[in-house]
């Protein structure tokens, strides 16, 4: 089985419907990701900004710390690629720092986490011992010339190829419906009618559900119990949550807009690294919550049609976007009733055997039952009792947490008024001061016998991506701010020139 296919292949497959012009398209719109192979480390990086100035002009401060790093070896995909897809030249090559896309993972685990807010994939190489010794990403980052990689080597994966291909056959049927509809209207009747006589035809519920690409959780509820034998909708959630499918195809909440686009449900770290999506799945499961109930949830949360017709056709064989045949329909709804009177049976088997009981020998158990129900349910109440006895002190001390917030930005404004003008700018400078020792110190911790000219150098150069219009002209001003921190060794003079 082909894995892997080149800008002509994929072509070829899709039998000349896709040009490279339709292709940079979809990479674009994210559906398809020019990919090669890498060997060598993932590192996440969270970015933080901030500006704690009044004035929105002044620089903005960029903080970088290393969230979490795994060696790595499979099939990623950078931005810059989509550039490269067309050239032929085998030479022609180019270099990549930032990864886009993490498209297969050799072996195949899941060990990644989800980039959280402001965080960015960043690639290197392999270094020695890195599998067992934790490096110094961020040290890493500073004399980095990035990844290389050649435009012959740039490919696309099979998994997101045959989604492509299989949405481009949906579509070309898609197609022909609408002109098989206008061939079986009576032509001498087009002529004669008006076209509101002809729009009233046209089912335009039909028409939106065909052309919307989400599925609401409501609509794929009744679409699997219509097509299969699960009878209740508990039944169906459970069915979901066993096999994963938010895992197999992304959540999304479709009238929630972000970037022109619905927002993912990524997983959460507040939630147990689950999404809303499975937090909905859960309260239908244990019947917390009715699919004829109001919430919002079960319209706005939806997943992409394609992708969950794909998925589950692949978990049971049932195809949920084809037809239902009245054949079918009967068989299917003849094995619901079947199973409803088998439920019957044994509900009237079970309360035959607890009269029988409370007859013959054992008169007690038929009581016994109730006063356990009625126990379990007391206990219940008094649960929950406690329950909403916690929740009052939680928002009492959550409305608490926020006077004492607000009393907080309320000094932090007054401390950030005051510093205006002259004050303003010695505090900035002692920042700086502050900046260029703490670099001092971690320079030095790593080699101790860096001359103090040396060092205002290297703290010099690594100030510049952060206060460089602040910044002296000079680094041998820097060397008055460091020496006071400096180490022994870094004192010690440089040999003396030669009077000869």
């Amino acid at each position: 089985m082909q894995t892997l296919y080149s800008v002509n292949e994929l072509i070829n497959a899709s039998e000349n419907k896709l040009s490279i012009h339709t292709i940079k398209d979809y990479c674009r719109r994210g559906e398809l990701h020019p990919c090669i192979y890498f060997e060598g480390n993932i590192v996440c990086i969270n970015e933080e900004r901030s500006q704690d100035s009044i004035d929105k002009r002044d620089p903005v401060a960029h903080i970088e710390t290393v969230s979490w790093a795994r060696n790595f070896k499979g099939y990623i995909s950078a931005s810059n690629f989509i550039d490269y897809i067309t050239y032929t030249d085998p030479n022609t090559s180019d270099v990549f720092f930032n990864i886009e896309k993490i498209i297969e993972h050799i072996p195949s685990i899941n060990d990644f986490p989800p980039l959280q807010k402001d965080e960015y994939l960043k690639a290197f190489p392999p270094l020695i011992d890195d599998d067992i010794q934790e490096k110094r990403w961020l040290r890493e980052i500073v004399h980095f010339e990035g990844n290389a990689f050649r435009a012959s080597e740039i490919v696309f994966h099979v998994f997101e190829v045959e989604k492509l291909l299989l949405h481009l056959t949906v579509l070309s049927k898609n197609l022909i419906k609408p002109l098989d509809h206008i061939m079986d209207l009576d032509i001498d009747n087009l002529n004669k009618k008006e076209n509101s006589s002809i729009k009233s035809s046209i089912k335009l519920k039909d028409m939106l559900e065909a052309n919307d690409e989400y599925i609401s959780v409501s609509s794929a509820f009744e679409l699997i119990k219509k097509k299969t034998d699960l009878t209740s909708y508990t039944e169906i959630a459970n069915f979901l949550i066993v096999n994963k499918i938010n895992d197999l195809s992304t959540p999304f909440d479709k009238f929630n807009y972000f970037d022109g686009k619905p927002t993912p449900l990524y997983k959460n770290l507040q939630l147990n690294q689950i999404t809303e999506m499975d937090l909905l799945l859960l309260e239908i499961a244990r019947e917390e919550l009715q699919l004829n109930n109001d919430d919002k949830r079960l319209k706005n949360f939806a997943w992409e049609k394609f992708d969950f017709f794909l998925e589950f056709k692949y978990l049971t064989d049932i195809d949920l976007e084809e037809e239902v045949i009245q054949g079918e329909v009967e068989e299917i709804s003849s094995e619901k009733t079947l199973n409803q009177e088998e439920n019957k049976a044994e509900q009237s088997k079970s309360e035959l055997l607890l009269r029988d009981q409370s007859i013959y020998g054992n008169p007690l158990t038929g009581y016994t039952s109730l006063e356990y129900y009625q126990q379990q349910t007391d206990l219940q109440q008094n649960e929950n009792e406690n329950l909403k006895a916690e929740l009052i002190q939680a928002q009492k001390r959550i409305k608490q947490l926020e006077s004492e917030r607000l009393i907080e930005q309320v000094e932090i404004n007054n401390i950030s008024s005051e510093l205006k003008g002259l004050k303003r700018r010695n505090q900035l400078a002692q920042d700086r001061q502050g900046m260029a020792r703490i670099i001092a110190i971690s320079l030095w911790n790593e080699d101790k016998n860096i001359l103090i000219s040396d060092m205002a150098e290297k703290v010099y150069r690594a100030m510049i991506p952060y206060c460089r219009d602040e910044l002296p002209q000079l680094s041998e001003t820097l060397k008055g701010w460091i020496r006071p921190i400096a180490t022994v060794e870094a004192q010690k003079k440089g040999r003396p020139k030669s009077k000869t």
